[in-house]
């Protein structure tokens, strides 16, 4: 025997001999396999994914706000004392003191001496030009009572002319001290004075003052104007201390700088994104976030605010932006603030945790210092959702300190806790409904509507320029209020026939003159894709409304809110939205304009740098608006035409209070419909009082956007996706333990998977996946704050025995009654009666949800009966809500696509099944290579995945029939239990050889792998070699030396010449020896089953006799 092993070199023991002598595989080769397969899945993944985020691709990038620099030196990071500086103003000047100064003071005359300079100084840390006043950034504070005359004497000392306007005052006949550059007067020259005289009056709160000429106020031309009077005593009662907060984002250079590439051609306005943002002027930078070649000085000990209050003390807060650009959504962690103020309009405090403040906006809020001693952050974030680029540098999240210890400690994550807020996406104000002005006043009826749109427009040579109506504003010659004033005092004959004044001569002017004492409507609609806060200069307007909508409802104009709507002068209107503004020509009867306060788009409505009549270089800003019709105002158009079309606008004006008083009517009848309700018999009759109560009840007043529903239930069945697909994954992991286990825990599997969620979702975040993707949080309906309010701990609790445990154990309820009845024993009374009692309530249980869910489906509240109980719903975490997709993701979006058509295109010229298997062979040799033994390292012995298998077991065939058993013991366990070894299903049909290893196989078998491989060669099961071909196994086929008794058929293989054919050999019975399998024990089993007979015999010309020999 050992001969012919020796003599047949394709044998598996001939193999094993070769394999033996053969040298050892290095280790490292392996070590080596597997660092190469793993570094390919990373890199594909990295590939995956930055191509399915888009890589940034189609988003507006503004890399940095980095002026060019000769020079190639790092940021010098030595530390200057900071603090100091000569250039820096105390921040404690902001401070007011309620107790010294004298509301009811008489009018007084109130002089300041302003000097504007050039400075460098280092608000963050970077060195950078200053614009300051008096030598100080930021300017100083100007504090008057109503009735007070100010006189402010500026002398110019830049470079470039410059004026200052009083932002929100009405400077009611002395509108030429507005300040406004091209409008109202001309700027002051380099190294020239002008003194501003007016007289406060009609007014008092919170105010700011700021150069008015190109984008000098976001250099540090800007400051606190305070106004008080006696009526501010009743507010002060609820406060103890007054400070001033200003608010700005801030650039590393001088924002004339930035223009020439935003007005550049091409650039469809993309704002400069800010690399910073201070409160009171200074700010935390970190320098290493520079690149090394930007040129900059920049100092690392820069610091934060420090606000320093005392514990049960009220401190009243004036917020003011005044940048350039940016919205901000201040808040203080751990403290709720209190709503008094907006835009010099008092009104009924509101609770908040944040409040968004675009540019030129003012609200007061009230902080109580009503926490445990410590340091708290106060955060003024960078609403980084309105920009249209990015800057690598800029940390959006501008903090200062609110220390009750006086302390600069930084605050800690454990005493200082940031609100959640979701963000503000559609860059809104706070909501105008929710503002009530303290002193009511209500609109008085409009006279006319004039209706202004405002949009970028690419014109000649590809240049961006803001426009209003169709019309960009160029500055002229001479101020716009030097023309106009001559003009009306002459009589002009268009002016005294029409009322309206073309252009006064002016060309680029887009003017309105309005008849004085009227009250005026203003339709301003954004057509831009950015949100634009606009300034209404000389005015206070009522908010009668706005939308997100692009366009108006005309019929919604008769039944507008007029009782005592929100009062302000500047507001901001969303992107390719509408505000409907109104006002009074009594308040001022001077010449006015509303224009825009971002810098930057202010600055595309102009022309390039002219002569004025001041002589000196000058760069105007601002937009003056006119009406919706250009044609209206016509230089040509009649007194006839102008008089038709008065005709028709006040033919519209009709039919809309006709309209008005036709919807009246119809709701009257509707209610005299519900009074004859009464004349039916019982009970009937009850409709008109309970019932249709009821119905009101039920349809209620909030959630009744079908949006938010529809959103709702898509969250309902999101979260039913998730959970299906995460079971799917676990029940695919399980599989490999046995598959019993899926199915005799799959309850406790959906408890688990519930309850990780749940955790993940509801009780941290209070909101589902699914909720959440589709923007909405559980709240609770029970709480009457503005501010939505989390559920409590008690009600997340119930929510979750409910919906996890509760569902856990029903289901397993119903199972177990399902098993007693359906047994062979009839079922006992008691189990009949509980069955009953539970097909009872969970038939009472699915109508009160039907019911809970028309409900819901009227008034949008509750969606499954177990929110209505416990009086938590889903409702958007804010008043602002967008449902809009952003163009990043969309960006994203198309990238992706495009990626994943381009693979459907190459992977079929590729080969997919190539891939697979050469990474499946690469994954198989790296485990492989992993749980090798340094003995099977050192010895050489090459192994396959099932090289223990008998000899007459088809490798294939119990690798089907046995996915999970891979190992001897899995071998031995099966031949114990009376497994499939020896079995027809793994025994070996029509045998095969592998070439080059010579490894048996059924015939059908191996021709399928080998198919399958598509010639790239199959992994042998037996020995680990690559295998390409197969041939007929050249052996002949014997039975067993023993027949088992569990088994009808028994197969061996001899070897013969090529011409002798297979010869049987009968069944020898061995008395003492025959046992079935199921009497042997597991060694004996495979011992037994191992056992081959071949036959060997010589030729028959010889007439040899055969010899049989035995071989385990």
């Amino acid at each position: 025997m050992e001969g012919m092993v020796k003599s047949d070199s394709s044998s598996p023991q001939g193999r094993e001999v070769k394999e033996q002598i053969a040298p050892a595989a290095p280790k490292t080769s392996r070590k080596r396999l597997l660092v190469i397969v793993l570094l390919s899945a990373v890199l594909s993944v990295v590939i995956a994914l930055g191509l399915g985020l888009g890589l940034g691709l189609g988003l507006k990038h503004h890399g940095s706000s980095f002026a060019p620099s000769n020079g190639t030196s790092s940021p010098v990071a030595y530390n200057p004392p900071l603090g100091n500086e000569p250039w820096r103003r105390n921040p404690s000047e902001y401070t007011l003191d309620t107790t010294m100064w004298d509301l009811n003071a008489p009018p007084t005359t109130r002089v300041y001496n302003f000097t504007i300079s050039e400075v460098e100084g280092f608000p963050d840390g970077v060195l950078r030009k200053l614009y300051v006043i008096n030598g100080q950034f930021p300017g100083p504070l100007i504090r008057v009572n109503r009735g007070d005359r100010v006189l402010v004497n500026v002398t110019n000392n830049l470079s470039e002319p410059t004026t200052l306007h009083w932002h929100g005052l009405y400077q009611n006949g002395t509108n030429w001290m507005d300040g406004t550059t091209g409008i109202t007067q001309c700027p002051i020259p380099p190294g020239r004075s002008f003194l501003y005289n007016f007289t406060v009056e009609n007014q008092y709160g919170t105010f700011w003052y700021h150069s008015h000429t190109s984008t000098q106020y976001m250099d540090g031309l800007f400051g606190p104007f305070i106004v008080h009077a006696p009526e501010e005593a009743q507010f002060r009662q609820s406060y103890d201390h007054d400070q001033v907060v200003l608010l700005q984002d801030y650039y590393h250079n001088l924002s004339a700088s930035y223009l020439p590439d935003y007005l550049a051609p091409g650039n469809e306005n993309t704002e400069p994104v800010p690399d910073n943002g201070l409160v009171q002027g200074t700010n935390f930078f970190n320098c290493s976030s520079l690149p090394s070649d930007s040129g900059y000085t920049c100092y690392q000990n820069s610091s934060r605010a420090l606000f320093n209050v005392q514990k049960n003390q009220r401190y009243r807060l004036r917020l003011i932006n005044a940048g350039g650009f940016a919205m901000f959504k201040f808040s203080v962690d751990n403290h709720t603030l209190s709503v008094i103020e907006a835009d010099s309009t008092m009104v009924e405090p509101l609770q908040v945790h944040q409040v968004d403040i675009a540019v030129a906006e003012r609200y007061s809020v009230i902080l109580t210092a009503d926490q445990n001693p410590s340091n708290y952050w106060i955060r003024a974030t960078l609403d980084t959702y309105c920009f249209a680029g990015q800057n690598p540098v800029l940390d959006a999240g501008v903090k200062a300190i609110l220390s009750y210890t006086d302390s600069e400690a930084l605050p800690t994550d454990q005493n200082s806790v940031q609100w959640s807020a979701d963000p503000n996406v559609l860059c809104e104000d706070l909501n105008s409904t929710l503002l009530v002005p303290a002193v009511p006043q209500q609109a008085p009826p409009a006279d006319v509507l004039y209706s202004l749109q405002f949009s970028f427009q690419i014109g000649a040579y590809a240049l961006d320029r803001a426009y209003v109506n169709g019309t960009s504003w160029v500055v002229s010659d001479i101020p716009t209020l030097n023309a106009v004033v001559p003009g009306l005092r002459s009589g002009n004959s268009t002016f005294n026939a029409t009322g309206v004044a073309p252009s006064y001569g002016l060309s680029n002017q887009y003017i309105i003159s309005i008849p004085e004492y009227q009250v005026v409507d203003i339709l301003l609609t954004n057509f831009d894709d950015s949100s634009h806060p606009f300034h209404l200069h000389g005015h206070t307007f009522w908010v009668l409304a706005s939308s997100p909508n692009q366009y108006f409802d005309w019929d919604s104009y008769g039944s507008l809110n007029t009782t005592n709507p929100l009062r302000r002068d500047t507001i901001i209107v969303d992107s390719y939205g509408w505000v409907l503004l109104r006002f009074t020509c009594a308040d001022n009867a001077d010449k006015i304009q509303v224009t825009c306060h971002i810098s930057t788009s202010a600055a595309r409505a102009r022309g390039n740098q002219i002569p004025t009549c001041c002589r000196s270089p000058i760069v105007c800003d601002r937009l003056v608006l006119g009406h919706f019709d250009v044609a209206q105002y016509d230089p040509t158009m009649t007194s006839a035409n102008f008089a038709a079309a008065q005709k028709r606008v006040l033919e519209r004006r009709r039919l809309l209070e006709a309209e008005a008083r036709a919807r009246v009517a119809e709701q009257q009848q509707q209610r005299a419909s519900r009074i004859d309700l009464e004349r039916l018999p019982y009970p009937l009759n009850r409709l008109s009082g309970s019932g249709l109560q009821l119905l009101d009840k039920i349809k209620g007043r909030e959630g009744t956007r079908p949006s938010f529903r529809v959103g709702q239930v898509d969250a309902e069945l999101l979260d039913e996706e998730l959970l299906d697909l995460l079971k799917g994954q676990v029940g695919e992991a399980l599989k490999y333990f046995g598959p019993h286990i899926r199915e005799d825990w799959s309850s406790e599997i959906q408890l688990a998977l519930r309850a990780i969620l749940f955790k993940l979702s509801i009780w941290d975040h209070n909101a589902s996946y699914g909720a959440a993707l589709q923007g909405l949080r559980y709240t609770d309906s029970r709480s009457k704050s503005p501010v939505p309010t989390p559920p409590t701990k008690w009600q997340k609790i119930l929510y979750g025995l409910l919906t996890v445990g509760g569902r856990y154990a029903w289901e397993k309820w119903e199972n177990w009654l399902i098993d007693r009845e359906s047994g062979y024993d009839e079922p006992s009374q008691d189990i009949r009666l509980l069955s009953r009692i539970t097909k009872l309530v969970s038939a009472t249980h699915s109508i009160a949800a039907f019911i809970s869910f028309l409900v819901f489906l009227v008034n949008g509240r509750y969606r499954t009966l177990i929110d209505r109980i416990l009086r938590i719903r889903l409702a958007p975490p804010s008043s602002q809500v967008s449902r809009e997709v952003s163009f990043e993701y969309l960006n994203r979006q198309l990238v992706w696509h495009a990626f994943t058509e381009f693979l459907l295109f190459l992977l079929p010229l590729v080969g997919i099944s190539r891939w697979r298997r050469w990474v499946t062979r690469a994954w198989r040799k790296a485990v492989a290579a992993m749980r090798a033994s340094d003995e099977e390292d050192g010895a050489g012995e090459k192994r396959g995945q099932l090289a223990f298998l008998p000899e007459r077991t088809c490798a294939i065939c119990y690798q089907e029939q046995n996915p999970t058993s891979t190992s001897e013991s899995d071998l031995l366990g099966a031949s114990g239990s009376g497994g499939i070894i020896g079995s027809a299903q793994t025994d070996i049909t029509n045998p095969y050889e592998t070439v080059p290893c010579g490894c048996i196989y059924c015939f059908v078998c191996i021709t399928q792998k080998l198919e399958a491989e598509e010639g790239e060669g199959w992994i042998c099961l037996r020995c680990g070699e690559l295998v390409k071909q197969c041939k007929p196994w050249n052996g002949d086929v014997l039975e067993e030396t023993r027949r088992s008794s569990g088994s009808g058929k028994n197969v061996g293989f001899a070897v013969a010449g090529d011409a002798e054919e297979a010869e049987a050999v009968a069944d020898k019975e061995v008395g003492g020896s025959s046992r079935s399998l199921q009497d042997m024990d597991a060694d004996e089993a495979l011992q037994d089953s191992s056992t081959w007979s071949t036959v060997e015999r010589e030729s028959p010309d010889a007439g040899t006799p055969e010899t049989e020999t035995e071989e385990s």
